[in-house]
């Protein structure tokens, strides 16, 4: 990806083909998971096949709009109604609720409020704009380490499985990704990055703190430009969870 004289741009084409790439084989990973999955494992990866076609639609340069971006915010808020009815349902029958339900109700909101942002930004939305930017770097390293992971061997996360109305009674929840493979771990990782990326290309602030530090002259911004890339670098990094086995 080529830096232009206005510094690089985090839409351009280069960037949008291959952020495409990266989300159509999240899609089709998700499908192969829908495919053979049954219950609520089979919802869950639902979900992030929807969000996964969202991205597709937004990283897609449309000479016009085939679809109204209305009812794509609607459609998302929708979905993340439907997780709290879910989640409020099975605590009225005193079970517990895999934690990662919470976690894809926080996705399907910011979806929603990324739809939102490409039909008119709302007041002072800078501020929950790079909110999302760091909870998705965050979580972009929860799946790249395997802290998510259920049933893992590898898994030393001090994450809770679930959540419970009764706290002394959070002791299982129907799993939803059991033990994570590679290729699931790779595609959460990129699912949450893939969502940064959009936030901060969304921002007109942050497009333009970009842009001036990767051009010639601003020293400033490229050092703390560089050093964000370090820290989130850093955190997404997969590191070995325990010591490797003689």
């Amino acid at each position: 990806m080529g830096m232009s004289a206005a510094g690089f741009d985090l839409f351009s084409w280069p960037a949008r083909a291959v952020w495409l790439i990266l989300y159509c084989w999240v899609l089709s990973s998700h499908l192969v998971h829908v495919s053979y999955m049954r219950a609520q494992p089979r919802y869950w990866h639902i979900t992030h096949a929807a969000m996964a076609l969202g991205m597709i639609y937004m990283f897609t340069p449309w000479r016009g709009q085939p679809a109204s971006l209305r009812y794509m915010e609607d459609a998302f808020l929708a979905i993340a109604a439907l997780i709290g009815l879910f989640v409020l349902y099975e605590w009225a029958r005193n079970r517990a609720v895999n934690l990662l339900w919470f976690n894809q109700l926080l996705a399907m909101l910011a979806m929603a409020f990324m739809y939102s942002l490409m039909t008119g930004p709302p007041r002072g939305y800078h501020t929950l704009t790079y909110l999302f930017v760091a909870w998705f770097v965050f979580e972009a390293s929860g799946w790249s380490r395997r802290h998510f992971a259920e049933a893992d061997v590898e898994r030393t996360s001090w994450v809770p499985f679930s959540l419970h109305p009764r706290p002394a009674g959070a002791v299982c929840a129907s799993r939803l990704c059991g033990r994570i493979p590679v290729d699931l771990s790779l595609s959460g990782t990129i699912m949450a990055l893939g969502m940064a990326w959009m936030f901060l290309a969304m921002d007109s602030p942050a497009a333009t703190f970009i842009g001036r530090a990767t051009t010639a002259g601003h020293s400033n911004q490229t050092a703390l430009a560089g050093l964000g890339a370090l820290v989130a670098l850093l955190l997404v990094v997969p590191v070995p969870l325990r010591a490797a086995r003689v």
